[in-house]
């Protein structure tokens, strides 16, 4: 048999294909090879297809742009000026729109007792259900929209009954975001600084206890227009240190509360604080003791 039909008959090939990426895996670099045992029992590798270069397969563009369009269509199709007029509360001659409110405290202080008043820093969260923005738009379970899109939709009037000087925080942007459900579901939430009244009884400082309410209702709706409530976990809080005083426990409900021509829903927070009598010692007795 001669080598050269030796080598066809006797050689046996086997194919594999190289690959090598860049570093970011979007491009890679393929070469497809032959290996052969010729009649010398000698393997060789054949180059079949060096440096073909193909681009890997990545998410196709039109797939984040239908979603973008859906997203815009959906906000054209809520905020039509024909069918949603934010003048309006919803279900308006039909049913009171239910408010729920959780607060998330992040810090607490301080208790004043010359302003007889308290402060705190939190989240404050409402839900309510507004029909008129239910969508079905596929891939859509949330809308999430920041703070620019607040003045094109309607929203609950609540304020602090016994607030005094209250206010948003601003840094970088106004810190508040709403989201809305498929079915009109919104929550709303907010990053406040309150202070509020808190009426107090010194005559046994420093061994006094100060109870505080947080009372919140609609400025201008009554209770058959608009009724608050609770969510299941009305309140949370971090780990609070305040320097005089220690908060006890917290209650919490829901009243009407009457007010000259009209009867509105509040829901109210009580906190009860003890003061803290080791300060006083420290600060005030100790040095009292010593200089006499």
């Amino acid at each position: 048999m001669s080598g050269m039909v030796y080598w066809l008959v006797a050689g046996i090939f086997a194919g594999y294909t190289a690959e090598a990426c860049n570093n970011f895996n979007d491009y890679c670099d393929f070469a497809e090879e032959k290996m052969y045992e010729d009649h010398h029992n000698h393997h060789h590798r054949e180059l079949v297809r060096p440096n073909h270069r193909i681009k890997r397969s990545m998410e196709k563009p039109w797939d984040k742009n239908e979603l973008a369009n859906q997203v815009s269509e959906t906000l054209d199709l809520l905020f039509s000026e024909n069918d949603y007029d934010k003048r309006f509360r919803p279900d308006v001659g039909i049913r009171a729109t239910e408010v729920e409110v959780n607060i998330a405290i992040r810090s607490m202080g301080p208790i004043d007792e010359t302003k007889e008043s308290f402060t705190l820093d939190c989240y404050f969260r409402q839900y309510w259900t507004d029909s008129r923005l239910q969508y079905n738009t596929t891939n859509l379970n949330e809308l999430a929209m920041n703070w620019q899109f607040l003045s094109r939709i309607w929203r609950p009037d609540t304020h602090i009954l016994n607030g005094k000087d209250s206010y948003l925080h601003k840094i970088t942007v106004p810190n508040r975001f709403i989201r809305i459900g498929p079915n009109g579901r919104i929550s709303y939430s907010q990053r406040l600084t309150v202070q509020a009244r808190c009426a107090m009884d010194l005559r046994k400082f420093p061994l006094d206890s100060q109870t505080c309410p947080l009372e919140i209702g609609s400025f201008g709706f009554d209770s058959s227009e608009m009724t608050y409530s609770w969510s299941a976990k009305p309140l949370s809080m971090d780990e609070l240190e305040l320097a005089q005083y220690k908060m006890v426990n917290y209650t919490f409900g829901e009243r009407i509360h009457s007010d000259r021509n009209r009867n509105s829903s509040v829901i109210y927070l009580v906190f009860r604080f003890d003061r803290a009598v080791g300060f006083y010692i420290l600060q005030v007795y100790v040095p009292l003791t010593i200089i006499v």
